[in-house]
């Protein structure tokens, strides 16, 4: 089958088999089984994490390893954060949209969510503070690098400008920073952490991929008729009914040529959905 004539799936974000490194894999793993630490990593560990992995990603991120913890994916550490301190009831501010599942688990913990329109530069700070007027959130989760889904970057002032809120209303900011060591171009920007390293919870992965988005549920439907397969945008935005003109498209697990070809299949399906009926 030709890429052509064979389904495109632009809804996972999901790492390309082709990527994963199963050699070098497989040599580290042999190594930590025959060195000091074998008998360590198969046994029982501590609730905060592998001990020696804990004191490298301190050393990465310089902060003490008390302030470390090993989790098996955001998702854990998020359903930790809402045990830990939220309660039923509280409030997160989050970017509008954001990561369809952290939507999913803030809700399973009875947490109310308010939603903060993105502009090109991050999360629009006059929709921020307006919603601060009306009530001080517990925390904001924010995605500021390359953020899932649409492919924002927060500005530095806009940064700034937030651990500054953060301060002076006594919310906590978590920050999920899987995506910054996958720029293409461009310069860093100071991570929040690096702005307040005492209001600022920092998540970092090793893993993650990162994909823009681009609208509308009609263009789904027909999508599907051309073997091309678009995640629902609703599922990223606090109020679904502003995802109805958004589509996620993670390209990580597709070949470059499924990638243009998927492209030029949507190219095609909006220009088939804009045409009068």
């Amino acid at each position: 089958m030709t890429t052509g004539d064979r389904p495109i799936d632009f809804t996972r974000g999901v790492p390309a088999d082709e990527s994963f490194p199963l050699v070098e894999l497989a040599e580290c793993a042999a190594a930590v089984v025959a060195g000091p630490h074998g008998v360590l990593v198969q046994q029982y560990g501590p609730s905060p994490g592998f001990g020696p992995l804990r004191e490298w990603l301190a050393a990465q991120h310089g902060v003490p390893v008390d302030r470390v913890l090993v989790g098996n994916g955001s998702l854990q550490l998020i359903d930790l954060l809402g045990w830990a301190l939220l309660a039923r009831g509280d409030t997160v501010f989050v970017e509008s949209p954001t990561y369809d599942r952290t939507l999913t688990l803030l809700r399973r913990h009875g947490i109310g969510v308010v939603g903060i329109p993105m502009a090109a530069d991050g999360p629009e700070l006059e929709a921020f503070e307006q919603a601060l007027r009306r009530q001080v959130p517990k925390l904001f989760y924010t995605i500021p690098d390359f953020q899932n889904p649409s492919g924002a970057t927060t500005s530095l002032a806009k940064r700034r400008r937030l651990v500054e809120l953060a301060a002076r209303h006594g919310f906590r900011i978590l920050e999920d920073a899987p995506y910054r060591p996958l720029r293409y171009r461009g310069s860093d920007v100071p991570a929040l952490s690096e702005l307040d390293g005492e209001r600022v919870l920092h998540m970092s992965s090793f893993t993650k991929r990162i994909s823009p988005g681009v609208r509308s549920e009609a263009v789904r439907a027909r999508a599907a008729e051309r073997k091309l397969a678009l995640s629902d945008g609703r599922g990223f935005f606090p109020e679904p009914t502003d995802g109805e003109r958004f589509v996620r498209l993670p390209f990580c697990a597709l070949t470059p040529a499924e990638i243009d070809e998927g492209i030029r299949r949507l190219a095609v399906t909006v220009e088939a959905v804009r045409e009068p009926t």
